[in-house]
């Protein structure tokens, strides 16, 4: 073990040490929380009860009693009236409030009165008769999965919150929240008190981080200077520890050249070696306008180092908030002075924290079989000062771009960082691509240590072919049309998620040459309920509720899935792609008989979710030629393997009679089964 080894070894013990539990251990802080739920009709009731699993996740990591020492937990839920359920002198242990918990209904609120819902928390759950206590912290977590119909009175009413001293963390749920909305109710600095997932299955993906962060909230640790304040995730790891306290010690006492000036020899034009690299920045609104500032500035002097041409070292470089600006592509052709003109000139945008999305774009359009080049190091370098609003999507793509033989660097700045996202973005070893710095300032005193390890970095041989998750391309021959099919009512939200999640990763697979047209249709929450303001008060009209069935749902595919309304074009080949789940119920001779006229029109694949019980209508949707062709059934255990037959269904269709061409032969894949099987599943 050399110098090194021993100093880092010897730093990340001491921030063992000194960094506090992690959420394995019980947080033991007094405090009061309260918990606001969102309990509209827009939440699904499955939904609505993966949410109080959150909250008994959370619960379990607290100490929770009435004693001084100890934490009170309330709950309120809200929807067009607040319903305060518990109160917080309610519960002595945390037994019997996880039962309490799992007993709160839905109410179906027709509206969404979040404002309500913060006046009661300050006005009412925060009072000594409600059993709240003054001399501990007072902390609420709000989750939506909407806007209010009032903003301005929700911003009125979370000041008033917010003036009273509650530090409220705000976890939005879905794609249709508004963050500005969001961002009246979450405490300030908005990267540690607001959260977004993609659905309220994706709560489980965050619980450990609220736990972690509310137990924050109740005590004012002592941190040596020396050492950065560290996440949950460093305690329970001590293979990382900050470059900004190290970094003196590492130049005094090892080989590391020497400074000259302002730049190393050693470092500077890199040796000539060339390279491409992709700057990935952090453009989101916690970041601001000056400290944005500070980061191209930071990129400018790293760019500055390397000798930029096209033969050389090429950079690019795309920001990131909710979405991504490709700011400076890889093939452009400005000289040396000119791109780092162009750096400090990029524009600040605000929006959410998108990692995945920006992970995503670097490999699939940053580093293009178009655009990077072959036996060149490549290599992307994040700069970011917030978790993502999706981590599961960000270690995802992070692992995508590590097996398209992208070299990632992530560099973490601030508190708020989660430090094991910053080790699923970044390359191995964490100890050469993780870094993590104080504030935006301290980003100079790295410049040179990531200067110097990019340029350590061996090219890429051989070059990967980086299309999409390492899949092969289907070109097709004829026009096609392409038509997957669920019963997302009968199935529920979890598994349509699921299910829409591997179709995107399928649909990845197809060239984009107009050729080829892919769709989806799922069931209607009902055939009949909505009925007109009317005199007529019949009370057989009223009584009717009609839900569709699967045989309605194969009829409608039958008769608009290809409609030219629907996109289809008259002379394009059909094909279906139907997922049948195991539970479903009523193969009747009506739905046999859908599924036999379905097949004459179109080509059917079926995915059998399960252990397929359902062969009468499988066998009728694949039949050719009087017998079953099984090489149109794919049998799946459960929707978390449902990826691992990604490769094999495009293989399928790509084989088809529908002519569609293979550009390219099948490589050796990772099945994506493990990955997936750590999705989040219902309880």
């Amino acid at each position: 073990m050399d110098i090194r080894q021993v100093i880092l070894f010897v730093l990340a013990v001491v921030a063992g040490v000194q960094s506090r539990p992690g959420v394995s251990e019980v947080c033991s802080q007094a405090a009061d929380i309260v918990f606001v739920l969102d309990s509209s009709t827009s939440i699904w009731i499955e939904d609505f009860k993966r949410q109080l699993t959150f909250v008994q996740d959370v619960v379990k990591m607290f100490d929770v009693g009435q004693g001084p020492t100890q934490a009170r937990v309330g709950i309120l839920t809200f929807g067009n009236k607040v319903w305060i359920d518990y109160t917080l002198d309610k519960f002595s242990d945390v037994e019997s409030l996880i039962n309490a918990v799992e007993k709160i209904p839905h109410k179906a609120g027709t509206t969404t009165n979040t404002w309500e819902a913060l006046d009661t928390l300050r006005t009412q759950m925060f009072t000594p008769e409600m059993g709240s206590r003054v001399n501990v912290s007072h902390i609420a977590i709000v989750i939506t999965d909407g806007r209010s119909q009032k903003t301005m009175r929700t911003k009125v009413s979370a000041e008033a919150v917010h003036d009273a001293g509650i530090n409220m963390f705000a976890i939005g749920v879905g794609h249709n929240i508004d963050f500005v909305e969001l961002g009246y109710i979450a405490t300030d600095p908005d990267e540690g008190f607001l959260f977004n997932v993609d659905n309220y299955t994706a709560l489980e993906s965050i619980k450990g981080i609220i736990a972690d962060k509310t137990c924050q909230v109740t005590q004012k640790p002592v941190i040596p200077p020396s050492i950065t304040p560290t996440t949950k995730s460093q305690s329970n790891r001590n293979d990382v520890v900050t470059v900004t306290q190290i970094e003196a010690i590492l130049q005094n006492t090892t080989s590391l050249p020497k400074p000259q000036g302002d730049q190393d020899p050693e470092v500077t034009n890199c040796g000539s070696k060339p390279a491409d690299i992709y700057f990935v920045i952090d453009s989101s609104a916690s970041i601001g306008v000056n400290n944005f500032k500070q980061v191209l500035h930071f990129v400018k002097d790293i760019a500055s180092i390397f000798d930029i041409g096209k033969e050389k070292t090429r950079v690019g470089l795309l920001t990131f908030s909710h979405d991504v600006q490709n700011e400076i592509l890889l093939n452009n052709r400005f000289t040396k002075e000119e791109l780092l003109k162009i750096i400090v000139d990029i524009k600040y945008t605000v929006g959410g924290t998108n990692t995945g999305k920006a992970l995503e774009f670097v490999r699939t359009v940053g580093f293009s079989n178009e655009t990077a080049r072959p036996g060149v190091a490549h290599v992307a370098i994040v700069v970011t000062d917030g978790m993502s609003k999706n981590p599961i999507d960000t270690a995802r793509q992070a692992e995508l771009a590590h097996k398209a033989g992208i070299n990632t660097f992530a560099i973490g700045v601030g508190d708020y960082v989660d430090i094991q996202e910053l080790r699923d973005i970044a390359s191995n070893p964490d100890n050469d691509y993780v870094f993590q710095v104080n504030d935006f300032h301290s980003l100079d005193s790295i410049k040179k240590l990531l200067a110097m390890r990019t340029c350590d970095i061996k090219p890429n041989d051989p070059p990967v072919d980086i299309r999409g998750d390492n899949m092969y391309v289907c070109t097709p021959a004829v026009e096609t049309d392409l038509l997957f099919t669920y019963d997302s009512v009968a199935i529920g939200s979890w598994k349509s998620q699921t299910i829409s999640q591997f179709i995107g990763a399928l649909v990845n697979g197809f060239e984009r040459n107009g050729l080829v047209r892919v769709g989806r249709l799922t069931s209607d929450c009902q055939r009949s309920g909505n009925i007109a303001l009317t005199q007529e008060l019949s009370n057989v009209a009223f009584s009717k509720l009609e839900f569709t069935t699967f045989t309605h749902l194969i009829r409608k595919v039958r008769r608009h899935g290809f409609s030219v309304e629907q996109g289809g074009r008259t002379d394009a080949r059909r094909i279906v792609v139907m997922v049948v789940d195991e539970e479903l119920e009523d193969v009747n001779s009506e739905m046999i008989g859908e599924a036999q006229n379905l097949n004459k029109e179109a080509e059917v694949y079926v995915i059998v979710i399960g252990k397929g019980n359902n062969l009468p209508l499988v066998h009728e949707l694949t039949m050719v030629k009087g017998e079953v062709d099984q090489g149109h059934i794919i049998n799946v255990d459960s929707y978390q393997k449902i990826f691992s037959v990604k490769e094999e269904l495009l293989g399928r269709l790509c084989r088809s009679k529908s002519s569609i061409e293979i550009t390219r032969d099948l490589p050796e894949v990772d099945n994506d089964e493990d990955y997936y099987e750590s999705i989040p599943k219902p309880v």
